[in-house]
């Protein structure tokens, strides 16, 4: 008897021990992908599977293929949703809408549910096993058991990628702001308007590295690189009218007008417009080429080019707003000048004319006027 319960003791031992050693490799990682493979690997070696995968969260009720074996690669891409999202293990059916059918022809029999704080962070799938054995209650339960225990693991890894993506993403906003805001003092400090339009196409094409582009201002003209100016003359009252917010063309509203404008971008390979405000008031648009370095614009990337694109446009209304001043000081230099020169030319004092009250003066509705007086002596004391 007493043999008999220590044979079972270290039975037991011998069926704790490699959990308390999967428990403490996966815990020791915050590397999800790392976590997942050694889940895999160990259902696999454990169970003699020849296919095996695991999804994850990607969004509310939708997951996504992380890592798998056996299983065909074209499924990595693709997003499973489910309506009420199971708790429990289920096994997979051929069924036409359920959402892991295309699972189930791969070859996936069974889904375990991987939980933690009650939240179901995504799922195991287990492979056919050779002769199709089911899985015994001591398996199942080994399964469970390995899962349940990844499950903080996994939880952990995601919050840690998730702080990383979220410390980048605040990394790369610090440095946009130092970049706007060492150009700001750039652009402030620049008076000469095609000095400062060729610094915002230098900085435009070092920091977004466009393919092509165009700045076409509201009241002015339009700074282009391998655009076509005079196509996009035709449309520039439409985008100043219809485009108020960075967008790509691609999504340009179903309206009969932006399809036209979106035909006419496409044929320039103008894929991206931007406005350029000051004073809430669209003053140019800047038309985008596709990026050098490849991929699509996302949002982050459009609204850096928004902020950037309106620095350089204050700066450029500063400076027609500095010359105008100028302008007009100087002008009113030149009637200064003017009006002391037409009061140079009216007659100090007026002669005393005897039986005769004689005044003049001369007001100008301006700096100068039109008007001039004088009373001139004649001959034999008439005037």
């Amino acid at each position: 008897m007493n043999r008999s319960r220590s044979s079972t003791k270290i039975n037991h031992l011998a069926d704790v021990t490699p959990l308390f050693e999967f428990s403490r490799v996966v815990n020791s990682s915050l590397d999800v992908k790392f976590i997942l493979g050694t889940v895999l690997l160990t259902l696999m070696g454990k169970l003699l599977l020849s296919k095996s995968v695991v999804l994850l969260k990607s969004r509310d009720k939708h997951y996504r293929i992380e890592n798998s074996k056996g299983i065909p690669a074209g499924l990595a891409s693709e997003e499973m949703f489910f309506r009420r999202v199971p708790k429990k293990s289920f096994a997979l059916t051929n069924g036409r809408t359920t959402p892991t059918t295309q699972l189930f022809k791969s070859g996936v029999v069974q889904m375990f549910p991987i939980v933690s704080h009650d939240v179901v962070l995504g799922f195991f799938g287990i492979g056919r096993r050779a002769g199709d054995r089911k899985l015994s209650v001591t398996e199942k339960a080994f399964v469970e058991a390995i899962i349940s225990i990844s499950a903080a693991a996994i939880e952990k890894g995601i919050a840690f990628h998730e702080i990383k993506n979220v410390n980048r993403a605040l990394d790369e906003k610090v440095q946009e702001l130092r970049t706007l805001f060492e150009l700001s003092k750039e652009f402030n400090s620049i008076f000469d308007r095609e000095k400062l339009l060729k610094l915002f196409t230098f900085t435009l094409m070092g920091q977004v590295g466009a393919s092509r582009y165009a700045v076409c201002l509201r009241d002015g003209e339009t700074v282009s690189s391998r655009v076509d100016t005079k196509s996009l003359a035709e449309f520039k009252n439409v985008m100043f009218e219809n485009i108020s917010s960075p967008i790509l063309v691609s999504d340009f509203q179903r309206k009969k007008i932006l399809i036209s404008l979106r035909e006419r971008c496409a044929s320039q390979g103008i894929v991206a417009l931007i406005p350029l405000q000051a004073q809430n008031e669209v003053r140019g648009m800047l038309c985008l080429g596709n990026r050098l370095r490849g991929g699509a614009y996302s949002m982050a990337d459009l609204e850096f080019i928004y902020s950037l694109g309106n620095l350089a446009i204050i700066s450029l209304e500063n400076t027609r707003l500095f010359y105008e001043t100028v302008e007009k000081q100087k002008m009113e230099n030149e009637l200064n000048i003017a009006r002391e020169i037409q009061k140079g030319l009216l007659p100090r004092s007026l002669p005393v004319i005897k039986g005769l009250d004689v005044a003049a003066l001369n007001i100008s509705s301006k700096q100068v006027g039109g008007d001039y007086y004088d009373v001139i002596a004649l001959e034999n004391g008439n005037y």
